[in-house]
């Protein structure tokens, strides 16, 4: 017991005051309640819905703040300044537009279709699907313009020249 006097005393000097702050306290509580909304799995989704929008947002916030003060204008004007912060910040990411949706296209290959894949192996489709199965092509892939320059990457990596720009390099 009297290893943790020290400790009891410490906290009762520091941290006391600043949980006792009613401002403190109304974070804490908004961000306990926060925590929760998003933590319960279990809840149906029209519910969870409806909790997460933002005008149910404001009303949760802006009754936590009114219950903890009691003062109508300042429970009003935090409710708008930590709402403001929250969408404001939320709003501040950057957003990323992929130019091209395949991460993993040989820059030589982005403009490659199924028409130029099918003039490697004479026209005939069979023979391209035979060798996108032994150059291990992933079965997902299905044979068309968005996917050809990926399955074309897919070959040059097994040797093919697919174009004159579209062939595996140091060649």
């Amino acid at each position: 017991m009297d290893k943790i006097e020290p400790i009891r005393k410490t906290v009762e000097k520091y941290i006391e005051p600043i949980l006792s702050n009613k401002f403190v306290e109304i974070i804490v509580s908004w961000i306990i309640i926060i925590s929760i909304v998003y933590t319960l799995e279990d809840l149906p989704p029209n519910v969870k819905q409806i909790i997460t929008h933002p005008v149910s947002k404001t009303i949760i916030t802006f009754i936590a703040f009114y219950t903890i003060t009691k003062k109508l204008y300042m429970s009003i004007g935090v409710t708008v300044v930590i709402l403001s912060l929250f969408y404001g910040l939320k709003n501040l990411k950057e957003h990323f537009e992929l130019v091209w949706p395949q991460t993993n296209t040989y820059p030589n290959c982005s403009d490659i279709k199924v028409k130029d894949l099918l003039t490697v192996f004479d026209n005939n489709e069979l023979s391209l699907k035979k060798a996108m199965y032994m150059c291990n092509i992933p079965l997902n892939i299905s044979l068309n313009d968005l996917n050809a320059p990926l399955i074309a990457t897919y070959l040059i990596n097994y040797g093919y020249k697919v174009s004159t720009t579209c062939q595996p390099p140091f060649n």
